[in-house]
């Protein structure tokens, strides 16, 4: 496979190995004899394969060229480039719990998020570490994200007493039970946008919903629910808390 194959011995992130090499190269009689074997692309225009499907391409077959496509380094990296996004939804009323969730690596879109809302705070919105206990924080790091402006007393002890508490407790646990991996714990960050209702009434139903809530965004997000047939079915009756269509 004339020089590429050497080149990419050499490249320690697959994705980097095509940048690596000279322009006229990556358009070399090689490399398209590569993508042409391996999928039967047509050949209308070299040029335009190469920009648009090479990336995809290298990142799949280079790691077998080099030898460590099924090694613990490739799984590891390979999880390095995904971020995970979860949704939860959990009570009724006042005391609802509806809970966003991005999770991944903090050299990624997830660490990104967390440092900018962290760093950014703005009226009625302070994103803050959520703790396990004052002086132990989640695991991974997690950030509090409220949707709704603290509007009284009760509204503050439901967003950082009880709503915190059980963002808390789901995290760690999700870590714990493995629904998280293992190197989750110092590689990773958690980002949770969280609505917690001015009217909330009851802080135990508030604690038990965000547990919930959160429990549950965390498995969608590492397990990708729904699945696009739950989905399909479900806009078929479309709704949510506030408003149904009459139309449905």
């Amino acid at each position: 496979m004339c020089d590429f194959s050497i080149k990419c011995t050499h490249i320690t992130r697959p994705l980097l190995a095509v940048t690596a090499l000279p322009r006229k190269g990556r358009a070399s009689p090689c490399v398209r004899s590569v993508i042409l074997r391996f999928h039967q692309y047509p050949l209308k225009n070299h040029r335009y394969l190469m920009r648009k499907h090479l990336s995809h391409h290298v990142f799949q077959f280079i790691p077998q060229w080099c030898g460590w496509r099924n090694t613990k380094r490739w799984r590891s990296w390979q999880m390095e480039r995904n971020l995970f996004i979860g949704e939860g939804f959990e009570g009724a009323g006042v005391n609802l719990a509806h809970i966003n969730v991005l999770a991944g690596p903090r050299n990624g879109p997830a660490g990104q998020a967390f440092a900018t809302a962290l760093a950014t705070p703005s009226l009625g919105h302070a994103p803050f570490v959520v703790i396990v206990q004052p002086g132990i924080p989640a695991k991974p790091l997690t950030l509090y994200v409220n949707k709704a402006q603290i509007e009284s007393t009760t509204h503050a002890n439901a967003t950082w007493g009880a709503s915190q508490a059980g963002i808390a407790k789901a995290v760690a646990e999700s870590l714990e039970s493995g629904i998280l991996p293992a190197a989750a714990e110092n590689d990773w960050v958690v980002v949770t946008a969280n609505w917690v209702n001015a009217q909330a009434d009851d802080l135990d139903s508030v604690f038990d919903n965000n547990y919930r809530a959160c429990k549950q965004a965390l498995i969608a997000a590492m397990e990708g629910l729904p699945h696009k047939d739950a989905v399909f079915m479900a806009a078929r009756q479309v709704s949510n808390p506030f408003y149904t269509p009459k139309t449905n």
